[in-house]
């Protein structure tokens, strides 16, 4: 959708207008939300999680680009650029487009993708440097005649750091001044009484971002629908029904995915993923 706004808003004769394309971002922002707080569930199920987050960087990209293309371009962009003036953003009122709308959400959008790109940073940190270190590896053994370094520990002594039979014996001391317990003034330990709490295998984290995702949906579904009202698009002559291919087809793709959530809860429900063994075989 934000590919078809960009080859629709900014070629030579535009076919959207701003209005258009600020719905376009107001639906997009609804899905990339809801991806955003879902993706660190998918660590519960191992296999495609790197993928997952690759494209949803991807997706995320084309969606701030879009923003700040449509912000930028505010007074030029599209169909009907005369009429930009008239246009509104929503945020609980309408803000004008072109005078304090576009500040407002200029601002808001930065603050989000400095939030978004230090989550990014904070998980991809790890692989980065995992992939620093092997490309610092590679260098290495390219290098010819590097010599091997030997790591001593500092209180170990250099004679007897890499002597096995030095090594042996200090093993078997260990051993035996290990085995041997004291009978004077030790007391066993009394074996405390079994726990009869029992903790729910529930993921409270996974039940949290679920309640701030349907909230945000919420809002950003409220926030649309005004921005249709307030923006005071022109009424349809009837000549055409508003159920075309446009309309049904999103419908159809909404199915497949809507399947699998419902097989993944019916599998897994909201318990943990290291939860352990689960005592109640019942589905949440």
């Amino acid at each position: 959708m934000a590919v078809t706004a960009f080859i629709s808003g900014f070629k030579s004769r535009p076919e959207i207008n701003l209005h258009d394309g600020l719905v376009v971002f107001y639906l997009l922002y609804i899905s990339w939300v809801t991806v955003y707080f879902s993706l660190p569930a998918n660590t519960k199920f191992p296999g495609q999680v790197k993928t997952l987050h690759l494209c949803s960087v991807i997706q995320s990209c084309i969606l701030f680009a879009l923003a700040f293309a449509l912000l930028g371009t505010a007074t030029t962009f599209g169909l009907t650029p005369e009429c930009n003036h008239n246009a509104v953003v929503v945020l609980f009122r309408p803000f004008a487009v072109l005078d304090a709308g576009r500040i407002l959400f200029l601002v808001l959008t930065v603050l989000v993708l400095i939030i978004y790109g230090g989550s990014i940073y904070k998980d991809w940190k790890a692989s980065i440097k995992r992939l620093g270190v092997r490309v610092a590896e590679r260098l290495r053994k390219k290098r010819p005649g590097e010599e091997i370094e030997i790591t001593i520990h500092h209180n170990a002594d250099p004679k007897t750091a890499t002597d096995p039979e030095s090594r042996r014996t200090r093993t078997e001391d260990a051993e035996n001044s290990a085995s041997v317990t004291p009978t004077w003034g030790y007391r066993r330990p009394k074996d405390k009484p079994a726990s009869a709490t029992y903790t729910p295998n529930v993921d409270e984290k996974l039940f949290a971002n679920i309640i701030v995702v349907l909230i945000l949906w919420g809002l950003a579904v409220m926030n649309t629908e005004l921005l249709i009202r307030w923006n005071h698009f022109a009424a349809s002559d009837g000549s055409q029904s508003p159920w075309q291919f446009g309309q049904i087809l999103p419908m159809i793709l909404v199915v497949p995915p809507l399947i699998s959530l419902v097989n993944v809860f019916v599998e897994n429900g909201f318990r943990k993923a290291d939860g352990g063994p689960v005592t109640n075989t019942s589905k949440v």
